[in-house]
């Protein structure tokens, strides 16, 4: 195929001259050949819940062909010219040397989505400009996230929409293809093989603090895109969860007729107290009983003004036909709408570190209601622990134990009064004793 004449293209040349590539044309083949359909579009009951269904669409930035060409959306282009720029800029070549080298990745990223569906219509005909799209948004997904981990500053005074962008990065609709975005990352990273793999473990590390460990190259590219990625992320098993699971199947065994639930406030008041795991993986659940106190272990989550889209579609993603792997984020949501059912439950929660959120208690309460509603999940990972919980629950000793333990054993102040009336008591006790008794 014939480079794209500059006149026909809306990008701008940046500065650069050209030269011969020092690196091998093998080192920018893809791991593996193109699987097929891989990228898909949010399912349409999804789409039907009204207060969601803005969530699932770009606000400011179109990656891809899902969204290509909306009027809303030709302000972000400029964006995604000049960080395009940059990083033509920064490989030392030209445009239309980056862009010929790149055709046939191009193409093979094309199988990774539905050529019959609505939203490729535009690229039937004219191929070129799927091939120029591609090549813009990977080179602009590529170095926005590189400028906001490493220079904030800059991205700062160049825009005042980061926010907005950064949402956009994960939306479902909005992915390319990782094989795809490998060629690119190893032409603007040549020296340094794992550099593109940092740059997206750091920008989920960003939104999600202390999500897991940096992966292997290969554990890496076998994601199908960034939001995939990140599911990777946050569904990731530790060795003893693994361990556990075996044991005792909690993703294998049948639903029970277990159908009732209690608020996070409400398990408090009988001596179920929420704490952080050991993990911030959404698998990381827990209940630990005890005599004393009983406590329901759950991962820290950080929320924001993008937390909301970003589950969203997580939700979709594990709703798409291709998905293969276990639910977790929708059973995982299904769970936490259980046990926040008002602001007392957010308060209870953020006292407990569980959530760490920049909104207040009321807009993330009616947030998790947004988030689950008309969800449903066939997965039965969280059975096993809301059978452990209701057990405890309907325990009478456990419960009375549980109740006393909390009312005069929560708060500092209340436990002091406690000892200091029982104290009081004792000593008047013995009082009496002295009275009825008297030394001789």
């Amino acid at each position: 195929m014939p480079v794209p004449k500059e006149e026909n293209n809306p990008l701008i040349e940046p500065p650069g001259s050209g030269g011969r590539w020092n690196v091998e044309m093998e080192d920018f083949c893809p791991s593996n050949e193109p699987p097929g359909i891989k990228i898909e579009g949010v399912q349409p009951l999804l789409r039907q819940i009204e207060m969601n269904k803005h969530c699932f669409d770009p606000f400011l930035v179109s990656i891809g062909p899902f969204h290509y060409g909306k009027r809303n959306l030709e302000v972000g282009n400029q964006i995604k010219i000049e960080m395009q720029n940059q990083f033509v800029g920064l490989t030392g070549k030209t445009k239309n040397d980056l862009f010929d080298m790149m055709v046939q990745e191009v193409e093979d990223a094309r199988m990774y989505y539905d050529r019959k569906a609505e939203f490729m219509k535009p690229f039937l005909d004219n191929l070129e400009k799927f091939h120029q799209m591609m090549f813009l948004d990977g080179c602009f997904f590529i170095q926005f996230i590189f400028t906001y981990l490493r220079n904030p500053v800059r991205l700062s005074t160049m825009f005042n929409v980061t926010n907005f962008v950064v949402r956009d990065l994960f939306i479902l609709e909005n992915q390319l293809s990782l094989h795809f975005l490998e060629v690119l990352m190893k032409i603007r990273f040549p020296s340094e093989k794992e550099e593109g793999v940092k740059l997206m473990y750091d920008f989920i590390q960003d939104r999600f603090p202390a999500t897991t460990i940096l992966p292997e190259l290969q554990t890496f590219y076998e994601n199908q895109h960034f939001l995939d990625f990140l599911h990777s992320q946050l569904t990731q098993q530790n060795t003893s969860l693994q361990h556990q699971c075996k044991e005792s199947p909690c993703k294998e065994s049948p639903p029970s007729d277990w159908s009732s639930f209690h608020s996070a406030k409400e398990l408090s008041m009988i001596g179920i107290y929420c704490k952080p795991s050991a993990t911030n993986s959404l698998n990381d659940v827990k209940f630990l009983h005890s005599l004393v106190s009983s406590k329901l272990s759950l991962p820290v989550m950080t929320i924001d003004d993008c937390t909301e889209s970003i589950l969203l579609n997580l939700v979709a993603f594990e709703g798409t036909p291709s998905f293969q792997k276990d639910q977790v984020v929708t059973p995982y949501l299904i769970f936490m709408n259980a046990l926040v059912d008002n602001v007392e439950d957010v308060h209870e929660l953020r006292s407990n570190g569980i959530l760490k959120t920049t909104l207040s208690d009321q807009e993330v309460s009616r947030m998790f209601g947004k988030i689950s509603r008309g969800l449903v999940s066939y997965s039965h990972i969280f059975t096993e622990v809301k059978e452990q919980i209701e057990i405890n629950y309907m325990n009478s000793y456990t419960r009375m134990f549980g109740e006393w333990r909390h009312k005069y054993f929560s708060r500092p102040w209340t436990a002091f009064a406690y000892i200091w009336g029982l104290v009081t008591f004792v000593q008047a006790v013995f009082e009496i004793i002295k009275q009825f008794h008297p030394q001789t």
